[in-house]
Protein backbone atom coordinates (compact mmCIF):
# COMPACT_ATOMS: atom_id res chain seq x y z
CA UNK A 1 0.00 0.00 0.00
CA UNK A 2 1.57 3.35 -0.80
CA UNK A 3 1.14 6.38 1.50
CA UNK A 4 1.84 10.00 1.05
CA UNK A 5 4.12 11.69 2.80
CA UNK A 6 1.85 13.99 4.21
CA UNK A 7 -0.11 10.95 5.99
CA UNK A 8 3.17 9.37 6.84
CA UNK A 9 4.45 12.59 8.56
CA UNK A 10 0.86 12.72 10.10
CA UNK A 11 1.42 9.23 11.43
CA UNK A 12 4.35 9.87 12.79
CA UNK A 13 3.91 13.02 14.53
CA UNK A 14 1.37 11.65 16.64
CA UNK A 15 3.57 9.07 18.11
CA UNK A 16 4.65 10.03 21.62
CA UNK A 17 8.52 10.19 21.25
CA UNK A 18 10.82 11.77 23.87
CA UNK A 19 11.09 8.73 26.51
CA UNK A 20 10.77 5.73 23.85
CA UNK A 21 14.06 4.05 22.67
CA UNK A 22 14.76 3.11 19.34
CA UNK A 23 13.76 -0.85 19.03
CA UNK A 24 16.52 -3.68 18.23
CA UNK A 25 14.36 -4.97 14.77
CA UNK A 26 14.29 -5.24 11.76
CA UNK A 27 11.02 -4.51 9.47
CA UNK A 28 11.29 -8.16 7.21
CA UNK A 29 9.24 -7.52 4.01
CA UNK A 30 8.56 -4.30 5.27
CA UNK A 31 6.46 -2.83 2.16
CA UNK A 32 4.33 -5.54 2.56
CA UNK A 33 2.47 -4.39 5.81
CA UNK A 34 -0.43 -2.09 6.13
CA UNK A 35 1.16 1.00 6.33
CA UNK A 36 5.18 0.67 4.49
CA UNK A 37 7.60 2.62 6.25
CA UNK A 38 5.32 4.57 8.48
CA UNK A 39 4.55 1.21 10.56
CA UNK A 40 8.06 0.61 11.46
CA UNK A 41 8.88 4.44 12.08
CA UNK A 42 5.92 4.48 14.34
CA UNK A 43 7.27 2.14 16.50
CA UNK A 44 10.96 3.67 16.30
CA UNK A 45 12.52 0.19 14.46
CA UNK A 46 15.99 0.37 13.40
CA UNK A 47 15.96 -1.38 10.65
CA UNK A 48 13.55 -1.87 7.39
CA UNK A 49 13.91 -4.00 4.15
CA UNK A 50 12.60 -3.76 0.47
CA UNK A 51 12.71 -5.77 -1.93
CA UNK A 52 13.86 -4.10 -5.20
CA UNK A 53 13.51 -4.75 -9.07
CA UNK A 54 15.19 -2.48 -11.81
CA UNK A 55 12.93 -2.67 -14.84
CA UNK A 56 12.93 -0.05 -17.89
CA UNK A 57 15.37 2.16 -15.48
CA UNK A 58 12.81 2.39 -12.47
CA UNK A 59 13.57 0.64 -9.03
CA UNK A 60 10.09 -0.95 -8.21
CA UNK A 61 9.32 -2.80 -5.03
CA UNK A 62 7.60 -5.96 -4.75
CA UNK A 63 8.90 -9.49 -3.92
CA UNK A 64 8.46 -11.06 -7.30
CA UNK A 65 8.84 -9.36 -11.03
CA UNK A 66 5.45 -7.73 -11.17
CA UNK A 67 3.35 -8.17 -14.73
CA UNK A 68 2.64 -5.01 -14.87
CA UNK A 69 5.15 -2.73 -13.43
CA UNK A 70 3.58 0.28 -13.54
CA UNK A 71 1.11 -0.99 -11.19
CA UNK A 72 4.30 -1.39 -8.64
CA UNK A 73 5.37 1.30 -6.24
CA UNK A 74 8.57 3.06 -7.04
CA UNK A 75 11.46 2.50 -4.44
CA UNK A 76 11.62 6.86 -4.34
CA UNK A 77 8.07 6.83 -3.51
CA UNK A 78 7.36 4.22 -1.05
CA UNK A 79 10.52 5.01 0.67
CA UNK A 80 13.16 7.70 -0.25
CA UNK A 81 10.40 10.25 -0.53
CA UNK A 82 8.79 9.60 2.83
CA UNK A 83 11.72 9.21 4.75
CA UNK A 84 13.38 12.93 3.47
CA UNK A 85 9.97 14.12 4.66
CA UNK A 86 10.66 12.53 8.21
CA UNK A 87 14.15 13.68 8.01
CA UNK A 88 13.25 17.39 7.39
CA UNK A 89 10.61 17.14 10.29
CA UNK A 90 13.29 15.80 12.90
CA UNK A 91 15.90 18.02 11.67
CA UNK A 92 17.99 15.81 10.31
CA UNK A 93 17.28 12.94 12.14
CA UNK A 94 15.14 9.95 11.60
CA UNK A 95 13.48 9.79 15.13
CA UNK A 96 14.13 12.97 17.43
CA UNK A 97 17.57 13.12 20.22
CA UNK A 98 18.23 9.87 18.34
CA UNK A 99 21.85 9.54 16.89
CA UNK A 100 22.72 6.02 16.02
CA UNK A 101 22.16 4.03 12.77
CA UNK A 102 18.94 3.81 10.58
CA UNK A 103 19.63 1.14 8.46
CA UNK A 104 17.63 0.63 4.77
CA UNK A 105 18.20 -2.61 3.46
CA UNK A 106 17.16 -3.14 -0.02
CA UNK A 107 17.06 -6.99 -1.15
CA UNK A 108 18.10 -6.59 -4.93
CA UNK A 109 15.95 -9.18 -6.91
CA UNK A 110 17.26 -8.00 -10.60
CA UNK A 111 20.76 -7.48 -11.96
CA UNK A 112 23.21 -6.50 -9.40
CA UNK A 113 25.51 -4.36 -11.01
CA UNK A 114 23.19 -2.43 -13.15
CA UNK A 115 20.41 -2.34 -9.75
CA UNK A 116 23.05 -0.53 -7.41
CA UNK A 117 24.31 1.74 -10.28
CA UNK A 118 21.13 3.34 -10.41
CA UNK A 119 20.31 2.89 -6.66
CA UNK A 120 23.43 4.92 -6.26
CA UNK A 121 22.34 7.68 -8.28
CA UNK A 122 18.68 7.90 -6.79
CA UNK A 123 20.36 8.20 -3.35
CA UNK A 124 22.93 10.97 -4.12
CA UNK A 125 20.33 12.83 -5.09
CA UNK A 126 18.70 12.53 -1.88
CA UNK A 127 21.59 13.68 0.20
CA UNK A 128 19.80 14.68 3.19
CA UNK A 129 18.36 11.12 3.21
CA UNK A 130 21.71 9.79 2.53
CA UNK A 131 23.36 11.58 5.82
CA UNK A 132 20.83 9.94 8.05
CA UNK A 133 20.31 6.28 6.20
CA UNK A 134 22.76 3.70 6.37
CA UNK A 135 21.67 2.04 2.97
CA UNK A 136 22.41 -1.78 2.68
CA UNK A 137 22.62 -3.68 -0.50
CA UNK A 138 21.06 -7.82 0.39
CA UNK A 139 20.09 -10.16 -1.92
CA UNK A 140 21.63 -9.92 -5.42
CA UNK A 141 24.73 -7.94 -4.03
CA UNK A 142 27.63 -6.29 -7.05
CA UNK A 143 30.20 -6.69 -4.57
CA UNK A 144 33.02 -5.58 -6.74
CA UNK A 145 30.87 -2.38 -7.66
CA UNK A 146 30.11 -1.23 -3.50
CA UNK A 147 33.83 -2.00 -2.71
CA UNK A 148 35.46 0.01 -5.91
CA UNK A 149 33.15 3.31 -4.57
CA UNK A 150 34.83 6.16 -4.92
CA UNK A 151 32.17 8.40 -2.64
CA UNK A 152 30.64 5.65 -0.75
CA UNK A 153 26.67 5.61 -1.23
CA UNK A 154 26.05 1.81 -0.70
CA UNK A 155 26.90 -0.90 1.46
CA UNK A 156 26.34 -3.95 1.54
CA UNK A 157 24.86 -7.02 4.14
CA UNK A 158 27.83 -10.13 4.24
CA UNK A 159 27.64 -14.00 5.57
CA UNK A 160 29.04 -15.88 8.35
CA UNK A 161 31.21 -17.15 6.05
CA UNK A 162 32.50 -13.80 5.05
CA UNK A 163 33.88 -12.79 7.95
CA UNK A 164 37.38 -13.89 7.17
CA UNK A 165 37.42 -11.57 4.01
CA UNK A 166 38.72 -8.95 5.72
CA UNK A 167 36.16 -6.41 4.76
CA UNK A 168 35.77 -3.20 6.80
CA UNK A 169 32.63 -2.60 8.98
CA UNK A 170 31.90 0.64 7.33
CA UNK A 171 31.36 -0.86 3.67
CA UNK A 172 29.91 -4.69 5.18
CA UNK A 173 28.01 -3.21 8.40
CA UNK A 174 25.62 -6.67 8.76
CA UNK A 175 25.86 -9.95 8.62
CA UNK A 176 22.80 -11.67 7.88
CA UNK A 177 22.31 -14.93 7.67
CA UNK A 178 19.82 -17.91 7.74
CA UNK A 179 18.65 -18.76 11.29
CA UNK A 180 18.13 -22.50 10.23
CA UNK A 181 21.15 -23.07 8.43
CA UNK A 182 23.11 -23.03 12.14
CA UNK A 183 20.34 -24.60 13.93
CA UNK A 184 17.03 -26.48 14.13
CA UNK A 185 15.56 -25.16 17.32
CA UNK A 186 11.75 -24.51 17.33
CA UNK A 187 10.96 -24.04 21.01
CA UNK A 188 11.61 -25.16 24.60
CA UNK A 189 15.21 -24.82 25.92
CA UNK A 190 17.92 -24.25 23.37
CA UNK A 191 20.19 -26.98 23.70
CA UNK A 192 24.07 -26.30 25.80
CA UNK A 193 25.99 -26.54 22.24
CA UNK A 194 23.57 -24.46 20.51
CA UNK A 195 24.01 -21.83 22.92
CA UNK A 196 27.64 -21.78 22.53
CA UNK A 197 27.74 -21.74 18.96
CA UNK A 198 25.59 -18.62 18.88
CA UNK A 199 27.52 -16.82 21.63
CA UNK A 200 30.69 -17.62 19.45
CA UNK A 201 28.97 -15.92 16.43
CA UNK A 202 27.87 -12.90 18.32
CA UNK A 203 31.22 -12.67 19.30
CA UNK A 204 32.74 -13.04 16.20
CA UNK A 205 30.82 -10.60 14.24
CA UNK A 206 30.89 -8.29 16.98
CA UNK A 207 34.78 -8.56 17.09
CA UNK A 208 35.02 -7.22 13.64
CA UNK A 209 32.72 -4.29 14.54
CA UNK A 210 29.58 -5.22 12.42
CA UNK A 211 26.17 -6.60 13.98
CA UNK A 212 24.05 -9.46 13.34
CA UNK A 213 21.18 -10.57 11.77
CA UNK A 214 19.29 -13.79 11.55
CA UNK A 215 16.61 -14.21 9.22
CA UNK A 216 14.15 -16.95 8.97
CA UNK A 217 14.33 -17.50 13.18
CA UNK A 218 10.86 -18.41 14.53
CA UNK A 219 9.14 -14.85 15.06
CA UNK A 220 7.47 -15.32 18.31
CA UNK A 221 8.56 -13.82 22.54
CA UNK A 222 10.30 -17.12 23.14
CA UNK A 223 13.42 -16.85 20.04
CA UNK A 224 13.18 -12.71 20.37
CA UNK A 225 14.37 -13.40 24.23
CA UNK A 226 16.85 -16.21 22.99
CA UNK A 227 18.57 -13.67 20.37
CA UNK A 228 18.32 -10.25 22.46
CA UNK A 229 20.00 -12.53 25.37
CA UNK A 230 22.81 -14.03 23.44
CA UNK A 231 23.16 -10.49 21.88
CA UNK A 232 21.68 -10.43 18.17
CA UNK A 233 21.53 -6.71 17.31
CA UNK A 234 18.81 -6.82 14.79
CA UNK A 235 15.91 -9.14 15.53
CA UNK A 236 13.77 -10.29 12.39
CA UNK A 237 10.42 -10.00 12.47
CA UNK A 238 7.35 -9.71 10.54
CA UNK A 239 5.35 -8.70 13.73
CA UNK A 240 5.90 -5.21 14.08
CA UNK A 241 3.05 -4.12 16.58
CA UNK A 242 3.10 -8.12 18.22
CA UNK A 243 7.19 -7.08 18.56
CA UNK A 244 6.49 -3.26 19.78
CA UNK A 245 4.60 -4.42 22.52
CA UNK A 246 6.71 -7.25 23.93
CA UNK A 247 10.05 -5.45 23.70
CA UNK A 248 8.07 -2.53 25.33
CA UNK A 249 6.76 -4.64 28.12
CA UNK A 250 10.67 -6.86 28.03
Amino acid sequence: MKYSGGLLLLIISLVPVSSRQVLPAHSHNDYEHSAPLSLALEHRFKSVEADVWLIDGVLRVSHSRPLLPSRCPTFESLYMAPLRSVILLNNGTIYPGYDGEFFLMIDVKGPAEATAKELSLLISSYPDVREAVTFVVSGNRSIDFILGQEDPVLTMDGRLDQLGQAIEAKVMPLISDHFRTYFHWKDGDLPAWDRQRLQAIVEEVHSQGKLLRLWAAPDNPDCWDLLLDHGVDLINTDRIEAFSEWMNHR
